[in-house]
C-alpha cells in the first residue's frame, strides 16, 4: 500500500474502535480524529485544504444566517459541523489516493473478524433476551447492541439502530469479499443471522428496497453466472422470509402505522404537514435558504435544546450550552414531547428525519442537489464498470449509497458518525477501485497460474 492508503487504513481501525465503543459522544468525533490522522501521516496539504474549504462553506452558511436572523443559536449552528463530520471527511480525502485492490482488501479483512465478533455478541444478547421474552419479536431486538451496548439490558439510546446499520454496511463489503475472493462466508453468515435478529424491520425494508432498485439499475451480469444467481437469489428469498418469520409481530406493526399516519396521528405526519403548509407563512424564505444550520429539526437542534440525551421527559444533563431555536419550539417542540411519551411510538412516528432536517435547514436547493449527487455518482461507478470485479463493487457501492439515502427517511441517520462513517469509508475505497483503479484481482486457479508462469519464464 502506498503512504495514503497505510494512513487511510490505520484511520479506519481507528474508527472502528472508536464507533464500536459505547461511549457515544466520543463516536461524533470519529471523523475529526481519523482526518487528524491521515493528515499527520501523510503531511498532505491538498487534504488539509479540501478539509478547510468544507468548515469554510458551512460556516459561510452559518454566517449569513446569523447576519439576517436575530434568533438564530450559533451552538445549535456549530453542532452541526460535529454532527455532518462524516462528509466533511469523505469531501476532505481525493480518491484516488485510496486507489488499488491493496487497501480495500485490507480493510474487508479487518472487517470480517469485527462483524464475525460483533455478530456472535449480537446473537447472543438476542439469546439473553430470548430467556426473558421467550421470542425473538417484538421488543427482542432492543437487546441487541454488540459493543455499543456492552451489556445483556436493553438500552433504549439509539443503540439497537445504529449496531443494525453498522452492521448492514460492513456486511455489504462482506457480501463483495466472499464474491470475488470466495472468503469471509462465516462472517457474512453471522453478520446476516445478527441484522435479522437486531429486529430493526425499517433498516431491514431498506436493505431489500436498496438490493432491488441497484440490481434494476445495473441488471448485472452476474446474475447470467449459475453460482452468483442462486446465491443471490436465494439470499434476496431466504434472508426477507426468514425475517418476515422471526420477526413477524414487527412487520405486522407497519399496518398500524399506515393507519396512524392516514389518519394524520403521527407526530411525524404531521410535521411534515407543517413544514410545507404552515411554516412557509412565517418564515417565507425558508423553502429557498432554510433557517440554518441546527435551526430546526436536525440532530444538532435538538442536542442544542439539552433535551435530546435521554429524552425530553428524563434528560441527561451535559456541560453544553442549552437554547432552543424559535422555530423548534413553536412547531416541534409538542410533537417531540407527545412522540417521547408514547412508548408505542418508535422511530418511524418522530418527528424528525434526515430528509426534513436538510429542507427546512438547507433549503430547497440543497435538498434537491442532495440525491443528484447520489444518482451521479451511481451512474459514474455504472459507467466505468469494465468487468465483473468492478461489477460486484459497482452494485456494492450503489446499495449502500441508496441504503444511506433511504435512512434519511427514517431518522436524523446522516448526523449520527457511529451509525454511517465506517460504511462511508467502505463505500469511499469502492469507488476509488471503480474509478480510479484495476479492482480486486480474483483468485486464478493454479493451473492458469502455472500456464501464466511457464509462458513468463
Amino acid at each position: 500500500m502506498s503512504l495514503y492508503q497505510k494512513a487511510y487504513y490505520q484511520a479506519f481501525i481507528i474508527s472502528l474502535l472508536i464507533c464500536w465503543s459505547p461511549i457515544k459522544i466520543l463516536a461524533y468525533t470519529a471523523p475529526f480524529v481519523a482526518l487528524g490522522w491521515f493528515i499527520l501521516m501523510t503531511k498532505s496539504s491538498i487534504v488539509l485544504r479540501n478539509f478547510l474549504i468544507w468548515i469554510f462553506l458551512f460556516s459561510s452558511i452559518i454566517s449569513l444566517h446569523v447576519i439576517f436572523n436575530f434568533n438564530f443559536v450559533l451552538f445549535s449552528a456549530l453542532l452541526s459541523i460535529l454532527t455532518y463530520s462524516s462528509f466533511g471527511f469523505i469531501f476532505a480525502i481525493p480518491s484516488h489516493y485510496l486507489a488499488g485492490p491493496d487497501l480495500l482488501r485490507s480493510m474487508l479483512r479487518t472487517i470480517q473478524w469485527v462483524v464475525l465478533f460483533e455478530g456472535a455478541l449480537g446473537i447472543l444478547q438476542a439469546i439473553y433476551g430470548f430467556t426473558i421474552n421467550k421470542s425473538f419479536d417484538a421488543g427482542n431486538g432492543d437487546f441487541v447492541q454488540g459493543t455499543i451496548n456492552l451489556s445483556f439490558q436493553t438500552g433504549l439510546a439509539f443503540s439497537n439502530p445504529m449496531y443494525a446499520v453498522n452492521m448492514t454496511l460492513l456486511v455489504l463489503g462482506l457480501f463483495t469479499y466472499f464474491i470475488l475472493a470466495r472468503k469471509g462466508f462465516l462472517s457474512f453468515f453471522i453478520g446476516c443471522i445478527a441484522l435479522i435478529v437486531a429486529s430493526v424491520v425499517h433498516v431491514l425494508v431498506f436493505l431489500f428496497t436498496a438490493i432491488l432498485l441497484s440490481l434494476l439499475i445495473f441488471r448485472p451480469a452476474i446474475l447470467k453466472s449459475t453460482a452468483s444467481l442462486v446465491i443471490i437469489s436465494t439470499l434476496l428469498v431466504i434472508v426477507p422470509t426468514l425475517s418476515f418469520i422471526v420477526l413477524y409481530s414487527n412487520f405486522q406493526s407497519f399496518s398500524a402505522i399506515y393507519e396512524g399516519a392516514a389518519r394524520g396521528d403521527s407526530p411525524r405526519v404531521q410535521i411534515t404537514e407543517r413544514t410545507f403548509a404552515t411554516m412557509p407563512t412565517q418564515y417565507p424564505l425558508m423553502p429557498y435558504i432554510g433557517l440554518g444550520p441546527g435551526q430546526f429539526s436536525s440532530r444538532a437542534a435538538l442536542i442544542g435544546t439539552g433535551l435530546y440525551f435521554g429524552g425530553p421527559s428524563d434528560p441527561t444533563p451535559l456541560p453544553l450550552p442549552k437554547a432552543m431555536p424559535n422555530a423548534l419550539e413553536k412547531y416541534l417542540l409538542d410533537l417531540w414531547l407527545i412522540a417521547a411519551s408514547n412508548k408505542f411510538y418508535g422511530s418511524t412516528q418522530q418527528p424528525f428525519y434526515s430528509w426534513l432536517s436538510v429542507y427546512t435547514e438547507m433549503g430547497a436547493p440543497i435538498f434537491l442537489i442532495v440525491p443528484v449527487i447520489g444518482l451521479a455518482l451511481i451512474l459514474k461507478v455504472k459507467s466505468k464498470v469494465e468487468n465483473y470485479q468492478q461489477e460486484v463493487m459497482a452494485i456494492t457501492f450503489s446499495i449502500g449509497i441508496i441504503f444511506i439515502f433511504l435512512l434519511g427517511l427514517q431518522e436524523n441517520y446522516w448526523e449520527v458518525p457511529q451509525a454511517i462513517f465506517l460504511g462511508c469509508m467502505l463505500l469511499k475505497v469502492m469507488y476509488a477501485c471503480i474509478i480510479h483503479a484495476k479492482a480486486i484481482p480474483r483468485v486464478r486457479p493454479v493451473a492458469k497460474i502455472r500456464e501464466m508462469e511457464a509462458v513468463k519464464y
